[in-house]
């Protein structure tokens, strides 16, 4: 690829990542960098460039060995001009967790408050509270705990620890979310990240502190997950799924029907999962429950065979199912 390419292709992947010039300019990306990004954005396209642009902002931080006032003007010009002000003000407030001079400092807070494009988002969290919290780093770990809405039982029963909460505080500073049950939801999915096989007294420890939860919307959430966990024994399957039919939510007749569909669903993926390969009794019952999202699940299986798709394209429970199915049999010479 010759200069004239990559030079246009580097002002492509700027463009399209939402980067000004001045990024390059001021030193704070090159080409690799900005490559990469790209390759990624492209892969994922869940991942949204204004957060590729945040973690631009990280890099710099990390790699500046003194914040000097041209910097500071730098960075602040970047944030200013950014089209996200939400994650903009997300990296401002990054900037002031760097060591710095007390005059710095109050120019960095004044870029806070005074930027008008931030506020919008002032009390998302308050930012007062931010950049004291900020001024008071590191904070007590009590401190944290009773932000997030932990417990002593979450330290007791080591679902938490100093490490997993310093770095959910440091996510909070950004400011990108003031919701403290996301932080024990997220707490709760990392314990079961951990585990391949749950015991007894982890779930009575996780379902305890799911009860104890002011916040039953979330925790409901927590229960499903744990309810997923394939390496369940069906007496643990059954407890956990009598919890989630007691919550006040699941009582109406729409909502026990929709838990019900979704509990059938995982019997039969907890089925599936310990099964040694895949029959045609499995298939004619999978085509039964008419859950069309388990019967597409079948297609990316290995050991699915032309009996099975050819059961699923006449019997499929959605258009889809049973359109896919030909597809698959047409592709394969067997229509």
């Amino acid at each position: 690829m010759n200069v004239m390419n990559l030079e246009y292709w580097f002002s492509h992947w700027l463009h399209e990542l939402g980067y000004d010039r001045r990024w390059v300019e001021y030193g704070f990306v090159d080409m690799e960098h900005i490559r990469q990004q790209y390759n990624t954005w492209r892969a994922q396209k869940q991942t949204f460039a204004e957060q590729l642009r945040l973690v631009s902002f990280r890099r710099v931080l990390a790699q500046v060995s003194e914040v000097t006032d041209e910097f500071i003007t730098q960075y602040q010009t970047l944030c200013a001009i950014d089209p996200d002000p939400f994650m903009a003000r997300s990296a401002a407030l990054l900037l002031l967790k760097q060591p710095m001079k007390p005059a710095q400092f109050e120019t960095c807070v004044r870029f806070l408050r005074e930027h008008p494009d931030f506020e919008p988002y002032r009390e998302r969290p308050p930012l007062n509270k931010l950049i004291d919290m900020i001024m008071r780093s590191p904070l007590p770990k009590q401190v944290i705990m009773d932000l997030f809405g932990y417990t002593s039982k979450w330290l007791e029963y080591e679902f938490i620890d100093g490490i997993f909460l310093q770095e959910q505080v440091d996510y909070y500073l950004t400011g990108q979310d003031p919701n403290p049950e996301h932080y024990r939801y997220e707490a709760f999915k990392r314990q079961l990240s951990l585990y391949q096989e749950v015991t007894d007294a982890f779930i009575v420890r996780y379902l305890e502190l799911c009860n104890d939860d002011p916040n039953q919307t979330m925790t409901k959430s927590a229960v499903f997950d744990l309810l997923s966990h394939v390496w369940l024994t069906p007496s643990q399957f059954e407890r956990i799924a009598n919890m989630l039919r007691d919550y006040p939510s699941s009582q109406s007749d729409r909502n026990r029907a929709a838990l019900e569909k979704h509990i059938r669903r995982l019997e039969f993926k907890r089925e599936l999962h310990r099964a040694p390969y895949l029959d045609r009794a499995m298939v004619e019952r999978i085509i039964e429950s008419k859950d069309a999202e388990l019967q597409y699940s079948l297609f990316s299986r290995k050991d699915i065979t032309f009996t099975h798709i050819r059961l699923l394209m006449e019997g499929g429970a959605t258009l889809r199912v049973r359109r896919h199915a030909k597809e698959m049999l047409r592709s394969k010479g067997r229509l």
